[in-house]
């Protein structure tokens, strides 16, 4: 999704906050943003089984758009969890930090998140991946959105701004070394096609064709979603 260009003076956690209550009409609310939500919704549903042997974990849960496929959820932005709270009030929620969850060891049978490894540092990347490896009993999903590498390399972000929206970017071989405790079960691309530009009219067909481009050139996609199986 586009980040705003303004934002990067800022944490964000912090503009998260401020966009909160628009958050979910802004970036979701047009045709270009239902294609997004439904992609990401189509992979969790075909990827993270419908009746886990355990608990699962919405991470940065945001306003709780997926939160009905999780038992509980946490987001740094405050705003954000009141949403999620009001929409889903039979989950747990609570505020929290990606790389520190107030979360058991070994008590969870899945995790899934979105838009988040694009904020994060390697650093932080690598101790989101720790606590996923603490949290998850063996066999345990965590389910996870990247930037692509190759696509960033042949069409540089416009922002570099460490911490912003797209700076981080990785590949399947990157992401085995950051996470030596998971083994990747499988990695589908995400946009190929620069569907924002497109005329409303044609983007239901080019959106087919964006489909099947992301099965033949993965590696090629802005975006991979990915599924690790912890070890």
């Amino acid at each position: 999704m586009p980040g705003d260009p303004q934002a990067p003076q800022h944490s964000a956690a912090d503009y998260y906050e401020r966009i909160a209550t628009a958050y979910r009409a802004d970036r979701f609310g047009n045709s270009y943003g239902r294609f997004i939500d439904a992609e990401e919704r189509r992979w969790l549903q075909a990827t993270l089984p419908a009746r886990p042997p355990g608990l699962v974990l919405d991470l940065a849960c945001g306003d709780g758009r997926f939160s009905d496929h999780a038992d509980v959820g946490i987001d740094l932005a405050a705003g954000m969890l009141r949403l999620a709270r009001d929409a889903h009030p039979d989950r747990g929620f609570a505020r929290a930090d990606a790389t520190a969850w107030p979360i058991g060891d070994a008590t969870l049978a899945g995790v899934f998140c979105f838009h988040l490894a694009m904020h994060l540092r390697d650093d932080q990347l690598r101790m989101l991946f720790a606590e996923a490896a603490r949290c998850l009993t063996p066999g345990g999903l965590l389910l996870i959105d990247v930037p692509g590498r190759l696509r960033r390399r042949l069409r540089p972000h416009r922002s570099d701004i460490a911490g912003w929206h797209g700076h981080s970017a990785h590949d399947l071989g990157e992401l085995r070394r950051m996470a030596p405790l998971f083994t990747i079960e499988s990695a589908r691309g995400m946009l190929m096609l620069p569907l924002h530009r497109v005329p409303v009219r044609w983007r239901p067909l080019c959106a087919r064709l964006d489909r099947a481009l992301c099965r033949l050139l993965r590696p090629l996609a802005s975006y991979q979603l990915i599924a690790l199986r912890r070890t």
